[in-house]
């Protein structure tokens, strides 16, 4: 079996398939690379419920580590409205609507690429395409 290269972008495009796996909504991928030197992407969705949000933590943790890729430090599990997922170059943000409406992390990065994702959505699909900032795309399903 060949060794899939591992990117920041592909583990961001992964995250964003295990959310979508768990029903999270407004999913969102953003490349921050060029703008921050904290991560190369963030990936950001909602979850209706702390039950939901723990769900979807746990689903990205389990996906991810059988990709290879591991966690390296998370918070907000004993509250779950909103979980930090730190995976080095992509920080996961797990957030119930509220709380992302208030804190607003896509309106603070509006100035970098972004690739948001619907319910039918391969993520996936978005490895290969060029980003620009001015180009944001919606992915709503596969056949888009």
């Amino acid at each position: 079996m060949a060794q899939v290269e591992r990117t920041a972008r592909r583990t961001a495009l992964l995250a964003a398939t295990f959310a979508l796996e768990k029903k999270a909504e407004d999913v969102l991928v953003v490349e921050v690379g060029e703008a921050s030197n904290v991560a190369d992407y963030l990936m950001i969705c909602s979850a209706l419920s702390d039950v939901q949000v723990r769900a979807v933590a746990e689903g990205l943790r389990r996906g991810l580590r059988n990709e290879g890729i591991k966690l390296h430090h998370s918070e907000g599990m004993e509250h779950a409205n909103w979980i930090l997922a730190d995976y080095i170059d992509v920080v996961v943000h797990i957030m119930q609507p509220a709380v992302r409406a208030y804190y607003n992390l896509e309106g603070l990065w509006a100035d970098c690429p972004q690739r948001s994702f619907g319910p039918a959505a391969d993520p996936m699909q978005m490895l290969g395409e060029e980003w620009t900032a001015d180009s944001a795309v919606s992915n709503e399903s596969a056949d888009s």
